[in-house]
């Protein structure tokens, strides 16, 4: 094919590819750049009807685009994408970021999923709940149903929602015949390591919550600070599951020499968990929004127009009074930004009740 002949001779930082192509559909075009190229992007354009046929190669696709599709949405994918990405191809994890399809799953969730599944009487509540306790699980559910390949009229944030949604057939699909979730064994030490990253997670995107609550915000704005905050960390929790040894030796300059752990991992990798996050969000198509808090959750005055409505606001607070803990340390609050959107900074709500 002309495509990967192409690619052959010059390798591409983004592909873009129509479904229906003659003799090899665009999804199966992605799945072999998918192994030749991994650190290629990979984005494709859809119908309603693709929709069988995309769902074998789901792990192949990092954005779904529907047709018809303006060219000023694909010009800014790509444009993303590459901005994302720019501070990344410096570092010491260049191309490791696109490779990765999904976070992986621990082992016993990974198996309370596939037995609810198999159970007839399985409500999508009781769905919900196995997912939610997963940032691997939560990240993957949530991407696909916000992509076009689902043709929403507004994005889902919620994972009872996202779960109602994709249905159960296609999370069956998803998790067996797709096989996108890697489980990790009961005695890999990174169990621990994410399962604590998520417990952490999970409290930051309560406490982001309950800040815009406070601040009388919409439903809308509420969510996606909850959304923001759970993902605030989801840079370190790739770290810990694809660079588990380097990353460790940053846990060991943390304990030998009392520095940070945001400033070890920037300096064995060359760039911050925040970027790594907010990069691979982008990739997985989470909006924007969502994407620009996680990468300036430590300095929210880099987000254009920011203001009293934007989740960065309420994860840069919650991290700031965020109890620190070995895996997580504590941010320094940005005091005149905070208070310039209109922030009562005297609020410092409790924890309970967050959830």
């Amino acid at each position: 094919m002309q495509a990967i002949q192409q690619l052959e001779n010059v390798a591409a930082d983004i592909v873009v590819s129509d479904m229906r192509m003659p003799g090899m559909n665009g999804a199966e075009l992605l799945d072999v750049i998918r192994h030749r190229w991994p650190a290629t992007h990979r984005i494709i354009l859809s119908g309603q009807t693709d929709q069988l046929s995309l769902i074998e190669h789901i792990g192949a696709i990092h954005r779904f685009l529907q047709k018809p599709c303006d060219t000023s949405k694909i010009i800014e994918s790509v444009e993303q994408s590459l901005r994302l990405g720019k501070e990344l191809k410096e570092s010491r994890l260049a191309g490791c970021v696109p490779e990765i399809e999904s976070l992986p799953v621990m082992s016993s969730i990974y198996k309370d999923l596939l037995e609810a599944l198999e159970n007839e009487d399985t409500t999508v509540n009781e769905i919900s709940a196995i997912v939610s306790q997963d940032i691997g699980l939560s990240v993957k559910v949530l991407q696909l149903v916000n992509s076009a390949f689902y043709c929403l009229p507004k994005r889902v944030e919620s994972i009872t929602d996202a779960v109602h949604r994709i249905g159960f057939v296609n999370l069956r699909s998803l998790v067996l015949v797709a096989k996108i979730f890697e489980s990790l064994s009961s005695g890999d030490r990174r169990n621990a390591y994410l399962s604590q990253i998520w417990h952490e997670s999970m409290e930051l995107g309560a406490q982001a919550e309950m800040y815009a609550r406070a601040h009388g915000q919409p439903i809308s704005v509420c969510e996606s600070a909850r959304l923001a905050g759970t993902l605030a960390l989801i840079g370190r929790a790739i770290l810990i599951a694809f660079r588990s040894e380097p990353w460790q030796r940053a846990m060991e300059r943390v304990e030998n020499e009392r520095i940070s752990l945001s400033q070890a991992e920037t300096d064995e990798f060359g760039v911050s968990q925040q970027a790594v996050g907010a990069y691979a969000l982008g990739i997985w198509a989470f909006e924007n929004r969502i994407v620009d808090a996680v990468l300036n959750q430590s300095r929210p005055v880099g987000v254009p127009d920011l203001s009293i409505t934007h989740p960065a606001v309420y994860v840069h607070v919650a991290r700031a009074r965020q109890k620190a803990t070995k895996l997580v340390e504590r941010l320094e609050m940005d005091t005149t930004g905070m208070t310039s959107t209109g922030f009562d900074l005297s609020l410092n709500l409790p924890l309970e009740g967050a959830a």
